[in-house]
């Protein structure tokens, strides 16, 4: 009867890597047979498998189509460049997926669920860029520009965005769809000079030894730091995100009140002026992000992280309370 054996696994030799299996495959009938040892001596040779080791009709291991997880080998397979890689392909294809999108009208109720969908997949790409970007900076910057890495990172989506921005008010007579499309061009640009973007040493020796996992987080070492850092940043990112988006609703709001009693009530004139003051406010906050980072750096280098981290938080609800504090339109 088959028995599960222990192997000892070889070391790692150039070009070579080590793949935890996870799924495999082995059609009943050779399965049968092997099981049996009723596999024919004319048959050993050609029943052979790809990653098969020992020899008919026992002891064997066997199987092939094995699907698993690279955890140990060349940089270029595992490690930062490959992930970043395949997050900017999920984001990239996910946007211009978007742009060719039926309508409610064409199809339906699949519409809502396909961009839906899309709209995870490039969550998906989005986070595992910055998380795998951030990474790739942190082990190839020296520790002493670890404020202004920071600052340079969020400073590239402000940048992003201010950019996308433009492209919208450029594209402002087209489809709304049009946009989504474009929007594919730089993650292609990104894609392709990453592929030359070398992985660093400190990763090419931490991929010799025992990965890490993300229940690691959690373990008795991290699992304070991991839950304030995930406390603060999704207090924070929140209160952030809910300015920006709820911000440009207001102004829209500001602008029709200000047109109608003027007024101007043509929906033309209206949409028109509502999504160039938008556009205005919008581009001012990105910029004024740009030169926040940075500031924030500074007074980082300056008086340690998590006093900053406190005084921006303060400052930050200080002025969301000045701003909003008196009710203005309706």
């Amino acid at each position: 009867m088959p028995r599960m054996l222990k192997e000892r696994l070889k070391p790692l030799t150039d070009g070579k890597l080590r793949v935890r299996a996870i799924y495999g495959a082995i059609s009943r009938g050779t399965e049968a047979l092997i099981a049996a040892g009723r596999v024919p001596v004319s048959e050993y040779q050609r029943m052979r498998a790809p990653f098969m080791a020992g020899n008919f009709p026992f002891p064997v291991k066997y199987g092939y189509s094995t699907i698993g997880r690279v955890e140990a080998g060349p940089g270029d397979l595992v490690g930062r460049k490959s992930m970043l890689v395949t997050t900017l392909m999920l984001m990239g294809v996910a946007t211009f997926l978007i742009g060719l999108l039926p309508t409610y009208e064409q199809a339906g109720v699949l519409a809502p669920v396909l961009l839906v969908t899309l709209r995870f997949v490039q969550g998906l790409g989005v986070g595992g860029e910055w998380a795998v970007g951030a990474s790739l900076l942190s082990e190839t910057w020296p520790a002493r520009w670890s404020p202004w890495m920071a600052a340079i990172l969020q400073s590239a989506v402000n940048i992003g965005v201010i950019l996308a921005t433009v492209a919208g008010w450029l594209m402002a007579g087209l489809p709304h769809r049009f946009i989504f499309l474009v929007g594919v061009l730089p993650a292609f640009l990104v894609l392709w000079i990453r592929k030359a973007v070398p992985e660093p040493e400190e990763w090419a020796h931490a991929s010799q030894k025992e990965p890490s996992r993300i229940a690691d987080l959690f373990g008795p070492a991290l699992r304070r730091t991991t839950l304030v850092t995930l406390v603060v940043c999704g207090l924070s990112l929140s209160g952030h995100w809910a300015f920006t988006f709820w911000s440009l609703q207001q102004i829209g709001t500001l602008a029709k009140n200000e047109l109608k009693e003027s007024g101007r009530t043509e929906p033309e004139v209206v949409n028109a002026e509502i999504q160039r003051l938008k556009s205005m406010s919008f581009a001012v906050l990105m910029c004024s992000s740009v030169a926040g980072n940075f500031m924030a750096g500074a007074l980082a280098r300056t008086i340690g992280y998590r006093k900053a981290i406190l005084g921006i938080g303060v400052f930050y609800a200080l002025s969301l309370f000045t701003a909003y504090g008196v009710p203005r339109g309706a």
